[in-house]
């Protein structure tokens, strides 16, 4: 009885035993797992931790290139100072020897350099950088009287022109003293003689978008009168038919990321327009006129539309298959409308042009996923690929619709002025050589502004 209780008591402990074994088993693989999780944290902290050096880094980086940044423009403001001061001492010098008769107005209107200049001389020269003024400065108003010699207007808008500024069509600058041409809504400025080259339609500048590069809608980039297309791809388009027509190609090669993404800034964030004929590479243009449809928050057929413009290309009756894309075409906002319009009619005849070696196929597999899109802002990769396939044969249908209407979206309705010799026309300025019939007839009025000494009319 005595062994049968002693084997029980023993059972009982080996058995605590077990457990406690058991228990310490259990602990140790926790102990293991905390580890393994504190071990993947400790990395994942490490990455992060290296992602924000290099971060400061590059931060630091920009510190100093904003520096010295900011030192060139305060260099630049001193010299343009020095030269403020030179025209006041110019025109001070001039009018007391009577060289140049200046009237009362026309010296109060000109007193801002008096105060310009008192004001230069007891800056110090480790000033920040402030606001510039344009209400009294090159932008003042100046009445002029009647000559025969002379342009007369009495616009609001009339100003003296003293920094140089280059030609948008040629991209030579126009020389201090010399008269130009500068058009009252888009801003583009030009020689006398280089005016027939102008990019038309006229798009009135909008002096910047509101929202950030590649998350507006193309809404956001037009102006709010007829014809409503983007100033890029009015000026992308004009310069890549003026010299890009006969270039094997066209649209298929890729021109330098980085000039893209700087043209791309310059064109939505400066109040001046770029001079695209000082791009050297014809490519760089055409991949600037991509970059912006494809990276726009809608694309250009917009998302509501996709559908209906890819199971219109799709009928196999090409009667019907062309009045479901007219009446698809009619339910597009208008400056998706005019702006489609406006790149058909350029994609017809980069098609015409036997040395772009890019036919209506070509094009349509270019710039179907540009213009199409899908109908999600986010598609799966299957709904990508099998868009893919679609895409083209809507491009395909919209380019073979006629020239005559498409041309009806995209004409300037500006009324004729009274003073012929301020309008531009220019009737082939879109024309190829085999496509010389097709060619646009925009009228756009523009503003003559010269420099300093010269009389300005600007006319509404």
């Amino acid at each position: 009885m005595q062994d049968t209780l002693q084997y029980a008591s023993s059972f009982l402990d080996f058995i605590q035993m077990a457990q406690n074994f058991d228990d310490c088993r259990r602990k140790w693989l926790m102990a293991e797992q905390e580890l393994g999780s504190c071990k993947e944290t400790l990395t994942k902290t490490e990455t992060e931790r290296g992602a924000l050096e290099v971060k400061l880094k590059h931060a630091r980086n920009q510190v100093d290139v904003e520096i010295r940044r900011r030192q060139k423009a305060e260099a630049d403001c001193e010299k343009l100072d020095r030269q403020i001061q030179l025209i006041r001492d110019l025109l001070t010098s001039e009018a007391s020897t009577n060289s140049i008769q200046l009237s009362a107005e026309q010296r109060s209107a000109l007193a801002f350099l008096n105060t310009n200049s008192q004001g230069a001389a007891n800056l110090n020269t480790s000033r920040r950088l402030t606001t510039i003024d344009e209400s009294a400065s090159i932008l003042s108003d100046i009445s002029y009287d009647k000559t025969d010699d002379s342009i007369v207007s009495t616009s609001p808008f009339q100003h003296v022109v003293i920094k140089p500024e280059s030609c948008v069509p040629c991209g030579k600058r126009i020389k201090f003293g010399k008269i130009s041409l500068k058009c009252r809504d888009c801003r583009v400025v030009s020689h006398p003689e280089c005016r027939e080259r102008c990019p038309l339609p006229c798009i009135p500048n909008l002096g910047g978008t509101p929202v950030k590069i590649g998350e507006g809608v193309l809404a956001d980039y037009v102006p709010e009168m007829s014809p409503m297309i983007p100033p890029l791809v009015v000026h992308c388009i004009s310069e890549i038919e003026q010299r890009g027509l006969h270039e094997a190609g066209l649209y298929r090669l890729s021109g330098a990321d980085r000039t893209v993404k700087e043209l791309k800034e310059k064109f939505l964030r400066s109040k001046t327009v770029p001079v695209l004929s000082k791009v050297d590479d014809i490519h760089a243009i055409t991949g600037l006129l991509k970059d912006f449809l494809r990276n726009l928050k809608e694309p250009l057929l917009t998302f509501r539309l996709n559908r209906p413009f890819m199971d219109a290309a799709e009928v196999s009756d090409d009667d019907n298959s062309i009045a479901l894309i007219y009446q698809t075409i009619g339910d597009l906002p208008q400056p998706n409308r005019d702006t489609l319009a406006f790149l058909v009619l350029h994609l017809q005849r980069v098609a015409d042009s036997l040395d772009t070696k890019m036919d209506i196929s070509n094009l349509a597999r270019v710039f179907g996923p540009t213009i199409v899109g899908h109908a999600l802002p986010n598609p799966d990769p299957m709904t990508i690929l099998q868009d893919t396939k679609r895409q083209p044969k809507v491009v395909e249908r919209l380019l073979s619709l006629p020239v005559d209407y498409w041309r009806q979206f995209v004409m300037a309705e500006n009324e004729q002025a009274n003073l012929d010799h301020l309008i531009i026309e220019n009737a082939n300025c879109y024309a190829t050589p085999e496509r010389s019939t097709d060619s646009l007839n925009f009228v756009s009025l523009c503003s003559v502004c010269v420099t300093v000494g010269t009389l300005v009319d600007i006319s509404s």
